[in-house]
């Protein structure tokens, strides 16, 4: 059998050979997890420049289709205002035709009025002549 101290000089020179590799294995895993930490940091940065170029092409599409549905209506509400004015249009002639209607018509009466008066007045002078 060693020697106590001996065995006591290997028990420490195991304990820092373990303390010793264990310091390696902690620095040698904050080497992995750093090179992790990198290696993570990189896909992140190519994932939000992914997600940013995903958002640029979904912004541009939905600005486009808004674009597109206000010149859709606009044009809806133009044909709108035109079929209106259209309609408009077309009353106030119907309005204009039936005033022209009614002119005429009271110009008929007002000629035959005026014929009714010539006829009385003749009638009127006449009698008047044949009282005499």
């Amino acid at each position: 059998m060693k020697p106590l101290s001996d065995l006591l000089n290997d028990l420490s020179d195991r304990a820092k050979k373990t303390e010793d590799l264990m310091a390696a294995t902690r620095e040698q895993d904050r080497q992995k997890l750093a090179a992790q930490r990198a290696a993570s940091d990189a896909a992140a940065a190519e994932n939000k420049q992914k997600a940013k170029v995903s958002y640029d092409r979904a912004r541009s599409a939905l600005d486009e289709e808004r674009a597109s549905a206000r010149r859709k209506l606009d044009l809806e509400r133009k044909e709108h205002d035109t079929k209106k004015a259209e309609h408009r249009a077309q009353r106030a002639e119907e309005d204009a035709a039936d005033a022209i209607d009614f002119a005429l018509y009271a110009i008929d009466q007002a000629e035959s009025a005026a014929i009714d008066a010539a006829i009385a007045r003749a009638d009127a002078d006449d009698a008047a002549r044949a009282s005499h």
